[in-house]
């Protein structure tokens, strides 16, 4: 069972009664702080059952159920919320959140939250079932990685381009050595050779390229597969 309603003994007619089953119980801290600066939200999962010894009963009463009659699956996690608190605060407020994170971390706090709540458990009448488990995570170091990824990205995007317009300036130097029909000819096989979806923007990168060097004296079209040049030079020349 998991639900914090469920009752782990209550008292009838002077009779301790104990809860026929373990509990599930579950303990949330949010409010943790690591070295670094970073919030930590801790989640501990503990099974929990009443111990049927007259000893432990009598514990139980004195410790849980002195001023009730009956004790809770809340009425349980309140009582050890406290110390499992101070355990996770202690235990990760001078570590990195990174490494409070990493499966050697992890594993250590679970091993001092586990034994802390059978101690406790020890104290009162109560037993600690296995199993038990700990969730950790830091909302402000994922936040913190995600934005670190996105400049990272946004780093190569832009590496990309500048590379992308070098070569473009480059295969313009090529074209502006030849003349003619050769030149024609030459950007012609150069654009075929690339994929499909290039091509647009390495004819566009061009523009750019060229009119980022020198006022142009030629316009290139293109249609599928066909490509033309106009020599503005002569176009302004009119007829003679």
């Amino acid at each position: 069972m998991s639900s914090h309603s469920y009752e782990l003994a209550r008292r009838h007619a002077g009779a301790l009664t104990l809860g026929a089953a373990a509990t599930r119980i579950t303990w949330e801290f949010d409010d943790l702080t690591t070295a670094d600066g970073h919030q930590l939200r801790a989640i501990f999962y503990a099974t929990v059952r009443a111990v049927d010894d007259p000893t432990e009963k009598k514990m139980l009463e004195e410790v849980l159920m002195a001023d009730r009659d009956a004790v809770s699956a809340a009425q349980v996690m309140a009582h050890f919320a406290p110390t499992l608190r101070s355990v996770a605060h202690q235990a990760t407020r001078d570590q990195a959140a990174d490494r409070v994170l990493a499966d050697a971390g992890r594993g250590r706090l679970c091993d001092s939250m586990r034994k802390s709540a059978s101690d406790i458990a020890f104290a009162c009448g109560l037993e600690i079932l296995p199993p038990v488990r700990l969730e950790l995570d830091s909302p402000t170091l994922t936040q913190q990685q995600i934005v670190s990824m996105q400049r990272t990205l946004a780093e190569q995007e832009s590496a990309g381009r500048v590379e992308h317009f070098q070569k473009a300036v480059d295969l313009l130097k090529q074209f502006e050595s030849q003349r003619g029909g050769a030149s024609t000819a030459a950007v012609a096989r150069a654009i075929d050779s690339l994929g499909p979806a290039d091509r647009g923007a390495m004819l566009k990168t061009l523009l750019l390229a060229g009119s980022a060097r020198s006022a142009s004296t030629a316009l290139w079209a293109v249609a599928g597969t066909t490509l033309i040049r106009i020599d503005l030079t002569e176009e302004s020349k009119g007829p003679k």
